[in-house]
């Protein structure tokens, strides 16, 4: 029996059952680049180094989105690619005798992805 007859045999028997669908995302590619990195180093009270800084940069990304359907037999590939701006900024204490100390702060400009869908069956 083909696919397609068996698909349209099964969908005109249960024309009004509900179809039962499957998601999954797959990530295929992420790549991180900075584009600007800045570090200032200083010392407080003769003997307390820190180290201030701040970073400019970016990631590419590929997410890959699969939907299958089992009554209706039907598969949507969505590759998304997508791309993130970001900023960071540090700060470290760089004595450690007991105890280290840091703080960092990143943030998001912006996050855009791209929902390309394909569709089989």
């Amino acid at each position: 029996m083909s696919t397609h007859r068996f698909r349209r045999d099964v969908c005109s028997e249960f024309a009004d059952a509900p179809d039962f669908c499957m998601s999954a995302g797959l990530p295929a590619f992420s790549k991180s680049i900075v584009f600007f990195k800045r570090d200032f180093f200083m010392v407080i009270g003769g003997f307390i180094p820190i180290t201030l800084g701040f970073q400019i940069g970016g990631e590419f990304n590929v997410l890959i989105k699969l939907d299958f359907c089992l009554l209706t037999l039907k598969v949507t590939v969505t590759p998304i690619p997508g791309a993130v701006a970001t900023f960071d900024v540090y700060a470290a204490v760089g004595t450690c005798f007991f105890l280290c100390g840091g703080l960092k702060i990143t943030g998001k400009v912006a996050d855009l992805k791209f929902p390309l869908p394909i569709t089989v069956g």
